[in-house]
Formats: structure tokens, C-alpha cells, sequence
């Protein structure tokens, strides 16, 4: 990935879409995190956040993770492309 994609993964630039907090990463791909419910083993429900990045040209979303908070699946995207 270029420098340029990596800048545009700065906090700031994450955009509301919905529910959805989304990243461009170049002209085709993109992560989004989505708020998630998940049902724990004793029936109790966590909240946390999926993370996935998209593919316009292939139509096909691949799931990278599931985190506690927005700011820990903003870094593992930045992580995903190599910068940190």
C-alpha cells in the first residue's frame, strides 16, 4: 500500500455511513467497523465492533476481527496494511 492510502486511515477520516464507520483505502477498497451483539456462553451479551474490509470490484467483504472498542479496530486496520 501507498503512503497516501495509510494517511487516509487517520482518525479523522473514518466517515459515518449509517451505523457504520467507514475508511477508504483506495479507489476499490474500503474497511468498515459495525457496531456487533454478541451472545456470551453464561447468556449474557457483549457489545463490540466487527471489522471488515470490503472489495467493490469483487464484491466480497472478509471479516478481519472483532474488538472491545472503535479505536482498537482503527489500528488493527492500520496494522492490516502495514503501518503499525
Amino acid at each position: 500500500m501507498s503512503a497516501n492510502s495509510i494517511h487516509r486511515l487517520d482518525p479523522q477520516n473514518w466517515k459515518f455511513e449509517g451505523s457504520s464507520l467507514v475508511v477508504w483505502i483506495n479507489d476499490i477498497e474500503f474497511f468498515e467497523i459495525l457496531p456487533k451483539l454478541y451472545q456470551l456462553a453464561d447468556d449474557q451479551v457483549q457489545e463490540g465492533y466487527d471489522l471488515t474490509i470490503n472489495h467493490t470490484g469483487h464484491v466480497q467483504s472478509v471479516k478481519l476481527g472483532w474488538y472491545f472498542n472503535v479505536t482498537q479496530a482503527q489500528a488493527a486496520a492500520r496494522r492490516h496494511i502495514g503501518d503499525q
